[in-house]
């Protein structure tokens, strides 16, 4: 009598593998997000699930950081370039437009978004607003899904 085999689908060691390696590939597409305190966030992630091409932070309107309050921010640069996803991390730093006229801007005041794909159907991350010259640093975590 011959031992019987016991053969597992390809399918099964490829998502053993991606989970206990810590490097999830996200569902390209557009993704949403909220966060109590800090409001929505949204973000795309390439087809090819390599990057993340877009970002859209949307600030709550009671939001306030410090002394700067959401009615100053005028809006921000830098959230449509390309962010690459590095073993399922990305990070993106988006400069604010602070101030009552462009001519107030400083290109210290940021905010910075760093994100972890937990699986390819969640992500989750930090966010960290800095306001050097205005005395506010205020940081706090997201969630996200397609």
């Amino acid at each position: 009598m011959k031992p019987e085999v016991i053969r597992f689908p390809l399918l099964v060691v490829c998502v053993i593998l991606l989970t206990s390696c810590g490097s999830a590939i996200p569902q390209p597409g557009a993704w949403t997000g909220s966060e109590e305190e800090f409001g929505q966030i949204g973000f795309v992630v390439s087809e090819e699930s390599t990057s993340v091409t877009e970002i859209n932070p949307i600030l709550s309107p009671n939001w306030s950081c410090g002394d700067v309050k959401v009615t100053e921010i005028m809006g921000y640069t830098g959230g449509d370039g390309t962010y690459p996803i590095t073993e399922g991390n990305f990070e993106v730093e988006l400069v604010l437009l602070v101030g009552e006229s462009i001519f107030e801007v400083s290109l210290d005041d940021k905010l910075i978004i760093e994100g972890s794909f937990d699986g390819a159907q969640r992500a989750s991350g930090t966010w960290e607003f800095d306001f050097p010259e205005r005395g506010g640093n205020c940081s706090g975590t997201w969630t996200a899904e397609p």
